[in-house]
Parts: structure tokens; C-alpha cells; sequence
């Protein structure tokens, strides 16, 4: 293997993640092994502090495994492992001193180390990396098949400040890091907590997966925590008057093109979304209506192909404090190809007119964009308030589940108008104004109805599992989801 290569397989290392948990007899001979051989002459014998963070190792490895043997990448610095609020289930002392030190030095991983460097505003680092090998790869191959459950997370109600600032190579820009920052709870927190943890325990039992071949079904997945289905909220200050976005899931990993295959309780889906969200709230906090596509413009260039670019551009207006910030941002993102313009004329242009129809296309809102204070931040304030709303209301007035990718929801195709009609209540709600939803499509032609059970194999297993944990037997071979969206 190239150093290529190498550097390759690191960079596609899966985060390590402390909530989660491996069931079966198997998983408890390993995690006996593991904490054994980390205890060997040490007087103090912490077992009770030792297993439940080998069992978590365990889980990761087995996690890795299942996505192709991957390397998991873990975060041995002090901080990462903090106190009070956001204190998580393992430490540094027993998971890296303890337990990765232990399979290092009996040539149980490769191991590749992590670093931190800083010089001015450049701070570059790399997580540790590691992965099992001999007798410890061998013994993950073995209970690879046992059952990965997640534990509840900690704290729900997060704020996350900007830090240190940071020169990213990647997108050559300076950026802050993201620091978790302690709170004085209050009712609105303690609310809020209370409502994030009746939606986790609703859908914490539910089956969520995507009905894709094999092939495609890996790749669909390749960079989400499976395991993570719960919600959690962030703010941008301790006032909580910035930010409140519901983060956690892993379908908000899921790239929009597969989200049509999205299947609840092996029933399939669609995707309701607000129609402009944001563009929409600015204009009915004037008190004034949208009139039409808030992201066509009438321009010489424009066609609908530049439609999702000028959406990204229009955010980026609505998130930075000046024209120049959003102009260097709009071109790093053009650079980095998350902003497709023709490439036939001169970028620097594009980007001069689509701001410039932009600002006189919605003239009325135009005071709203860089603003000291962005609108974004307190457009998702509103945001925010919307979803739990609407994920509430599916839950306790419709009994169903309504899964969220920030302004849009997901639900079993039968609910579908009940969602929109909770959707116009709840943002009527909040805002007085009626808004305009919309069926999000996918640019994936799949047919959901076509291709038997054994081409989807990795759906079938987990599939089973649920079915399983309900008490039921599983039908050999699994039939597919019994109602398909149109494609």
C-alpha cells in the first residue's frame, strides 16, 4: 500500500463513538478478554469502570468491521473527555491509557498516532487511528454479527461557542473551533430537555433503514452512524437567542438523492419540505408575502441548473456579517465544488450578479442580509420552534413518527398529508402566516418495487433484527416495503 493509499484509509477513519453498546454472550467473553489483559498486574481492579468501556470499544470495532474493516478514529487529547454537563460514558484514563494502550503493546492494533500542532492561527491536527489485527481481528470477525444498540445521550440541550480560531488547510479559510459551553438551566431548558427525550423514546424502538441493493446501500450509508437515532438541540450562546437546531440523527447524513428509500418500520417514506424556509420567515417577519421561487432568477446566465447554487449563495447571505465575507465564502465553496456555477463564464462575475439579483429580486428583506448579527442565527430560532412543534404534534395527536433533516420531515407515505396539514398549523402557529410545503424528490431512479430480498441482504439483516426484538419471526425471504413513492 502507497502512502497514498494509507493517508487515504485514515482520512475515511470512522469517529469513535462513546454511546454505543454490543449485546450477547460472545460480545461479553471479548470484553472479559480485553479488560483481563488491561488489568494484568495492576493492583486496583476497577472492574465495574473497566467492561462497560471495553464493551464500547468493542462495539466500534464491531462497527468498523461491518463498514469494511475501516480504521476508528479516537480522540486522545484531555479535553475531549470533559466533566459536569457533557461528561460522556468513557474516559481517557481507562479507554486510551487503559484499554488502547494495552492492545498496542500486545500488537493487538495498528496504531497510528494522532497529532496536534500550532503555529499563530494555524492549528492543524489528526485523531489517533487504530484497528484490530491478529488474534483481536480475529475475535471481532466472530461477533460481528452481534447487536450494536445506542445508549441515551447526555446532555440534549447543547450550547456550542466559537473558540480558538484555526487556519483549515482544506478549505483554506479561518475559521473558530466549536467549544461546548456549561448553562444555567432554566425552565425553557428543562422544557425543552423533557420534549427532546419523549421524541427520542418514541423512536428509539422504531426500525429506520434504506431499501437499496446491496451496493448501493453501503454507499448510501458509507459515512453515517447507523447507530445514532437520537436528537439533541445546539445553540449558539448561553441566552440561547442563536442557533437551536436539531442535530443527531443519522439520516441527516444521508445524501438527499438516496432519502426517497428511506424506509420506517419496513414501510416506505416520503419527504415533506417548507417550500423557501428561510426566505419565506424573513419575508413574513415583514409582515409580506413570497411571491414566487425565491431561488429563480431573471438573469442572462440563469437556467434551472444554477437553481441549487443560488440557493447555497442566498444562505450564505443570510450568514455572514458582510458582503466581502459572503463573497470569499461563496467562492471557497465554488473552489471546493459544494457551489456549481458554468464554468463557462467568468466565476467572479457569476457571483457579483446572482448577489446583486438576489438583493433586488427580494428587495423587500434585503436589510435583513449582513447584519452584525446574521438573520440566520435567528431565523433557526424560529426554525427550531417549528420542528419540535411538528415532531410533537405527529407524535402525541397522530401517534407517528416524523423524522427531521432540519426544515423538512419524514414520515411512512400514509401520514403524508396529515404532516403537511401539521406542518401549515404549527408554522402558522409561530409565525401567523400560512406557508407553502412541498414533496422533496430524488434525483436516484431506483424502483423500490423491483429486485428481490437476497440483492438486499444488508437492509434484510437489520431488518430481521428488529423484528426480532419485537418477538416476531421473519418471513425468508423479507418482502419489500408495501408502499413505494413514485420515481
Amino acid at each position: 500500500m502507497t502512502d497514498k493509499e494509507l493517508a487515504k484509509e485514515l482520512d475515511n477513519a470512522l469517529f469513535h463513538d462513546p454511546w454505543i453498546r454490543a449485546r450477547g454472550e460472545s460480545v461479553d467473553d471479548l470484553t472479559n478478554k480485553l479488560v483481563t489483559l488491561a488489568l494484568e498486574g495492576k493492583k486496583r481492579k476497577r472492574l465495574e469502570q473497566y467492561l462497560p468501556q471495553a464493551n464500547n470499544l468493542v462495539a466500534n470495532f464491531i462497527n468498523c468491521y461491518q463498514k469494511g474493516n475501516r480504521w476508528l478514529a479516537v480522540d486522545c487529547s484531555s479535553d475531549a473527555y470533559p466533566g459536569g454537563r457533557y461528561k460522556k460514558p468513557v474516559t481517557k484514563a481507562i479507554l486510551v491509557d487503559g484499554l488502547i494502550k494495552t492492545l498496542k503493546k500486545h500488537n493487538l492494533i495498528d496504531y497510528k498516532a494522532g497529532f496536534y500542532s500550532k503555529e499563530d492561527l494555524i492549528n492543524q491536527g489528526k485523531k489517533t487511528r487504530v484497528r484490530p489485527v491478529g488474534d483481536l481481528k480475529a475475535w471481532i470477525e466472530k461477533v460481528s454479527d452481534a447487536e450494536i444498540v445506542q445508549m441515551p445521550l447526555g446532555e440534549l440541550v447543547r450550547v456550542q461557542v466559537k473558540g480558538d480560531k484555526f487556519y483549515n488547510r482544506k478549505t483554506r479559510m479561518l475559521e473558530s473551533k466549536k467549544e461546548l459551553k456549561d448553562y444555567r438551566d432554566s425552565d425553557f431548558t428543562n422544557d425543552l430537555r423533557r420534549n427532546l427525550k419523549a421524541l427520542n423514546d418514541y423512536i428509539a424502538p422504531v426500525f429506520v433503514d434504506v431499501w437499496l441493493p446491496d451496493e448501493t446501500y453501503t454507499k448510501a450509508l458509507h459515512n453515517c452512524n447507523y447507530y445514532q437515532k437520537q436528537y439533541y438541540c445546539v445553540f449558539n450562546d448561553p441566552e440561547f437567542t442563536k442557533g437551536g437546531r436539531l442535530y443527531g440523527h443519522y439520516i441527516q447524513q444521508i445524501k438527499k438523492d438516496y432519502r426517497s428509500y428511506i424506509t420506517i418500520n419496513h414501510v416506505a417514506t416520503q419527504e415533506v419540505d417548507y417550500k423557501g424556509f428561510h426566505a419565506s420567515m424573513m419575508y413574513h417577519l415583514e409582515g409580506a408575502e413570497m411571491e414566487d421561487d425565491p431561488y429563480q432568477l431573471d438573469s442572462d446566465f440563469y437556467d434551472d441548473t444554477l437553481r441549487e447554487a443560488v440557493k447555497i449563495i442566498f444562505i450564505i447571505m443570510m450568514n455572514c456579517q458582510s458582503l466581502k465575507q459572503a463573497v470569499k465564502a461563496i467562492r471557497e465553496d465554488v473552489d471546493e465544488g459544494e457551489i456549481i456555477l458554468n464554468d463557462k463564464l467568468d466565476i467572479n462575475n457569476q457571483i457579483t450578479t446572482i448577489i446583486n439579483a438576489l438583493l433586488d429580486k427580494h428587495h423587500v428583506i434585503a436589510d435583513r442580509f449582513f447584519q452584525q448579527v446574521p438573520a440566520g442565527w435567528a431565523l433557526q430560532l424560529l426554525d427550531s420552534k417549528i420542528t419540535m412543534g411538528v415532531m410533537l404534534e405527529m407524535m402525541l395527536v397522530h401517534k407517528a413518527v416524523a423524522l427531521s433533516i432540519h426544515d423538512s420531515f419524514i414520515v411512512q407515505t400514509d401520514y403524508t398529508e396529515v404532516l403537511k396539514d401539521v406542518m401549515h398549523n404549527v408554522y402558522k402557529r409561530v409565525l401567523g402566516y400560512i406557508p407553502q410545503v412541498e414533496l422533496t424528490s430524488t434525483k436516484l431512479k431506483l424502483k423500490m418495487n423491483e429486485g428481490s430480498s437476497s440483492s438486499h441482504s444488508l437492509y434484510e439483516q437489520r431488518a430481521k433484527q428488529y423484528l426480532k426484538n419485537k418477538g416476531e419471526v421473519p418471513e425468508y425471504p423479507l418482502d419489500p416495503p408495501y408502499i413505494f413513492p413514485a420515481v
